[in-house]
C-alpha cells in the first residue's frame, strides 16, 4: 500500500504528539493528594485559632480539632444560658457572647459595690450605737446583731427597773428601725431596674 504524503506526516507526528498530550493531562492521584493537602491546612489554621499546636500529623489533628470544637460548642451553650439569666439576647457568635457576658459581669460587680457603699451609709440606728459606744461597721446586718447582742447584756446586768426598761425601750427602737429599713430598702441592682441597666448598658455595644 502506497501512502499519501499527508498520511505518513500525521502518523509520523503520532507518537510526539501523544507523548505531549499526556502531560497535561491532569494527574487524579496527585489532584486528591493536593486536596488533602488543603484540607489538612485548613485544620491547622482552625486549631492555631483555638490555640493549638499541630502534631504533624493529620489524623491526629483531625481529633484535636473535632474536641476543641465540641469544647467550644458546649461553652458558648454556657455562655448562653448564663446571659440568658440576665435577659441579654445572644448574637449567636461565641466570642461576642463571651465578650457581652464578661461585661455584663463587670457591670454587675460594679452596681453591687455601689450599693455597698449605699448601704454603709444608712444604719437608721447609728446614734444607739454611738450612745453604747460601738463601732458601726456600715453593714446593717452587722450592725444590727452588734447593736441587739449589746443591749441584751445590759439588761441582763440592769441593776435597777428603771435601767432595764431603758435599754429595753432603746432595744425596741433598735428593731423598729431595722426592721423598717429591711423593708423600704430597694435594691439598687434588682428586678426590673437590674435588667434595665443592663439592657442599656449593652446597647453601647
Amino acid at each position: 500500500m502506497v501512502l499519501t504524503e499527508s498520511e505518513w506526516f500525521a502518523m509520523s507526528i503520532s507518537p510526539i504528539s501523544s507523548s505531549m498530550m499526556s502531560m497535561y493531562v491532569p494527574n487524579a492521584g496527585a489532584s486528591k493528594a493536593a486536596e488533602k493537602d488543603t484540607e489538612y491546612q485548613q485544620i491547622i489554621k482552625k486549631l492555631a485559632a483555638y490555640g493549638i499546636a499541630s502534631s504533624g500529623d493529620k489524623e491526629t489533628d483531625k481529633t484535636r480539632l473535632e474536641t476543641a470544637e465540641k469544647l467550644m460548642a458546649t461553652e458558648h451553650q454556657r455562655i448562653v444560658q448564663e446571659l440568658a439569666a440576665y435577659g441579654i439576647p445572644s448574637s449567636g457568635d461565641n466570642e461576642t457572647d463571651k465578650t457581652r457576658l464578661e461585661v455584663v459581669e463587670r457591670l454587675i460587680a460594679m452596681q453591687e459595690s455601689q450599693q455597698t457603699l449605699g448601704e454603709r451609709d444608712s444604719i437608721p440606728f447609728e446614734d444607739i450605737m454611738n450612745t453604747l459606744n460601738l463601732t458601726i461597721t456600715g453593714d446593717l446586718e452587722d450592725d444590727y446583731d452588734t447593736t441587739i447582742d449589746k443591749l441584751d447584756y445590759e439588761i441582763y446586768m440592769a441593776y435597777t427597773d428603771e435601767e432595764r426598761e431603758y435599754y429595753e425601750a432603746l432595744k425596741d427602737q433598735v428593731e423598729m428601725e431595722y426592721n423598717s429599713s429591711k423593708e423600704n430598702r430597694i435594691s439598687y441592682f434588682s428586678g426590673a431596674s437590674q435588667l434595665g441597666s443592663i439592657n442599656r448598658y449593652m446597647l453601647g455595644i
